[in-house]
């Protein structure tokens, strides 16, 4: 399926990923976004993952 974006920010993927894990901090998530009309990117370093998800 293909989809065609009309606007920016209105078609775009994002997830969080396991890096590291570091001794006086605990694991280390980078969370990425892409925006697909821009072809643009933002990532950010995060220290926890509970509060980005709801399970």
């Amino acid at each position: 399926m293909e989809k065609e974006p009309h606007h920016p920010g209105y078609l775009g993927c994002q997830d969080i990923y396991y890096v590291s894990s570091i001794k006086s901090i605990g694991r280390i998530y980078v969370q990425a976004s892409i925006d697909t009309l821009l072809q643009s990117s933002f990532c950010k370093i995060l220290g926890s993952k509970k509060y980005y998800y709801k399970n």
